[in-house]
């Protein structure tokens, strides 16, 4: 029985832990909108933002967001263009272990600012 507990207690030093939510912010003009039929993926690009924890750049070294599926793709789809068409500052937030198909972040909430 003592070996079983000096084992279990081992155990628990060793087992791999999985990295805890991490949320990410960025703020600024979204400067690309694009919509992609053949993923179904609506996404952006705010100017400026080369990295946010590991998500995923484009081509042009452009840190390139989702747009959510859902009752929240609308609403922040709509935020992005009022952004893109006004010059006001989105302050867009992810978790960068959630992505889509393409592998870009995924957007978990979006507001102006």
């Amino acid at each position: 029985m003592k070996n079983l507990a000096w084992w279990l207690g081992a155990l628990v030093f060793v087992a791999p832990t999985s990295r805890a939510e991490e949320n990410y912010f960025a703020t600024g003009i979204v400067n690309n909108l694009q919509s992609d039929e053949s993923s179904g993926e609506d996404r952006f690009s705010i100017a400026g933002v080369k990295s946010l924890g590991s998500c995923k750049a484009d081509k042009a070294g452009n840190v390139v967001f989702l747009v959510p599926p859902g009752r929240e793709s609308r609403r922040i789809f709509d935020l992005a263009v009022a952004s893109h068409t006004s010059g006001a500052r989105l302050q867009i937030s992810v978790d960068d272990r959630t992505t889509g198909v393409s592998g870009f972040c995924v957007i978990r909430d979006a507001q102006l600012k």
